[in-house]
């Protein structure tokens, strides 16, 4: 995260008046720069503040009436907001999503079927991440995922990064 980015959180946390917040992270309004020279500080507060959503709508009006008034902040905010998203592909995993009503079984037998090692499974979404066999090609294994009956959607695994 950029440094006016933290700098400006920390500025409009003391504006908004979530004192209450900094309390709890050991500082006072007049300790900023202390906070902004410790990261993991800058995070659990940044964490904290996220959590609430009065206090994370009350940052994004801040910034966005702050941004209003000053054409520097709005370039960067602009700039940060516009940048294009990166992907890294993370090699020999794939994500698949069950179709509603799939069975456990159903699902264990079709990871056996292609040699699929369970990675991650988020039953709430009926997505798996699997591994594949470094032998195995990960374009042929999707196309054969994809032609299950049993599968919603197959793709590479990725991980995304939207912000510098």
């Amino acid at each position: 995260m950029n440094r006016w980015i933290i700098a400006l959180t920390a500025v409009l946390l003391v504006a908004a008046g979530t004192a209450g917040l900094w309390a709890q992270s050991g500082n006072s309004g007049s300790g900023i720069k202390a906070i902004l020279d410790d990261k993991k500080q800058v995070d659990r507060l940044l964490d904290e503040m996220l959590k609430n959503p009065e206090l994370r709508r009350m940052l994004l009006d801040r910034i966005v009436a702050f941004a209003r008034t000053h054409a520097e902040t709005r370039k960067q905010l602009e700039t940060l907001l516009n940048a294009p998203a990166s992907a890294q592909k993370i090699k020999n995993e794939i994500i698949v999503k069950f179709k509603s009503g799939t069975t456990p079984d159903q699902i264990q037998s079709f990871a056996s079927e292609y040699g699929l090692e369970l990675v991650k499974a988020i039953p709430q979404l009926r997505m798996h991440v699997y591994r594949i066999p470094a032998a195995q090609n990960v374009e042929d294994v999707l196309k054969a995922c994809r032609n299950q009956s049993i599968v919603e959607y197959a793709e590479p695994n990725q991980r995304v990064r939207i912000l510098k």
